[in-house]
């Protein structure tokens, strides 16, 4: 597996990353998962870390397909130090089970977490 690790410019206060399947924005020392590759299907387990940074957040974009249909996710598991889930997170992916071991203060709809 290659791993493909580089930065985009977008203000002077916000870098965009792409690490494998994701691309994320740090802040304050912790990343934030902002949009998944449009060709991941199966089971997704979202890092712990990415780039050397603990994965905190997940960003409402981040299973937003550019193609017309939804990605074909079977599952998603979301790691304990995820505090953060975007309103929208889950909206554009069907799957059939979400497993959070994540602290996250809410879980968004319509996410059906399986615990």
């Amino acid at each position: 597996m290659s791993v493909c690790i580089f930065s985009l410019n977008v203000s002077a206060e916000e870098t965009v990353y792409t690490d494998g399947d994701y691309t994320y924005t740090v802040e304050n020392g912790k990343a934030t998962l902002t949009k998944l590759s449009d060709n991941v299907s199966g089971d997704v387990i979202i890092p712990e870390t990415i780039g050397g940074y603990p994965v905190d957040r997940i960003g409402s974009g981040l299973f937003e397909s550019s193609l017309y249909e939804p990605h074909n996710i079977t599952s998603v598991t979301v790691p304990d130090g995820v505090t953060e889930i975007g309103a929208a997170a889950f909206e554009k992916v069907w799957c059939e089970a979400v497993l959070l071991r994540t602290s996250a203060r809410s879980v968004p709809p319509p996410c059906r977490p399986r615990i």
